[in-house]
């Protein structure tokens, strides 16, 4: 029986920008989708048996409500396979934090099983099956750092060759990605900020700048509610990141700082509020993340 150990890494929106409402509901938005070192780690174990999902997390469902058991459960009607599996997810990702947690566990999924099944499946065919399971999930299976449009779903490499460091905030509040956008005025979140641009300056390695251009058409809803969100975004600037902003459909808040001593500054100095904090560094390559032997 197969087993393999594999690491499910979050993910921040370095940009976000929310262009219209699609006519099957879902919204067409441009993004910059970029990987960090905060990771879930999932354990795959081949059976005989069906699916069977454990975690060390109370705040996740075991059943079809999980998107790592709908994949397992997908991939096996695709292909056809009799094969049983174990999955146990160690969380360490925040849930419903804008942080891509469940979404990076069925991309993991698809690759975990892919191997442990010797399935063989390309790259291509496991992202049309991602597709299917949500609009981040793709962006896991392509690339460290990417360029995501329609529903986020179509993916382009950026060739990101520099890493950076960023902290992270959760004030331990979960928000409803569907709540988000059915709250989202699109005539009220216009923002004058260029993706394009933001692109250009990641590529280009120029940290300072492309913090400057940090931004998420969603952080005006959020901030209606939460007022928390706007408080932490000011906790990271004040303790000296370069530019910070809200992840996905938060409640996560993200601050980028110029190097490591920096950061450590200012984890020290932002301890004991009371919020969830961790110091990451982004991932420049899908190999410094997953084992070489489940990538395709």
């Amino acid at each position: 029986m197969k087993r393999i150990k594999i690491k499910s890494p979050a993910k921040i929106n370095l940009g976000l920008n929310v262009i219209e409402k699609r006519a099957d509901g879902y919204h067409n938005i441009e993004t910059v989708f970029q990987m960090i070192n905060l990771c879930d780690d999932i354990i795959f174990t081949e059976s005989s048996n069906d699916i069977e999902l454990h975690s060390s997390s109370k705040d996740i469902p075991l059943d079809d409500g999980n998107l790592s058991y709908r994949a397992a459960r997908l991939l096996r009607e695709k292909t056809g396979i009799k094969k049983g599996v174990s999955i146990n997810i160690d969380k360490h990702i925040p849930v419903s934090a804008g942080l891509g947690g469940g979404s990076s566990n069925a991309a993991v999924t698809l690759l975990g099983l892919n191997y442990i099944w010797d399935l063989k499946l390309p790259r291509n065919e496991l992202i049309s099956i991602a597709k299917s399971l949500g609009a981040d999930v793709p962006f896991f299976l392509s690339a460290s750092c990417a360029y995501g449009t329609g529903r986020g779903d179509e993916i382009q490499n950026l060739p990101v060759k520099s890493s950076f460091y960023v902290i992270l905030l959760n004030p331990g509040c979960a928000i409803s990605t569907k709540w988000v956008y059915a709250n989202l005025r699109l005539n009220l979140t216009r923002n004058k900020r260029d993706i394009k641009i933001l692109k250009f300056m990641l590529i280009k390695g120029n940290i300072a700048e492309m913090s400057s251009l940090l931004f998420n058409d969603l952080e005006s809803v959020v901030e209606k509610k939460y007022g928390i969100i706007n408080e932490m975004k000011e906790a990271l600037l004040s303790a000296g990141a370069l530019g910070a902003a809200m992840s996905g459909s938060g409640s996560t808040v993200f601050g980028v700082f110029k190097d490591y001593p920096s950061a450590e500054y200012a984890s020290s100095k932002l301890k004991g509020k009371g919020w969830f904090l961790f110091l990451a560094e982004t991932l420049t390559s899908l190999q410094k993340v997953y084992p070489e032997e489940v990538i395709v």
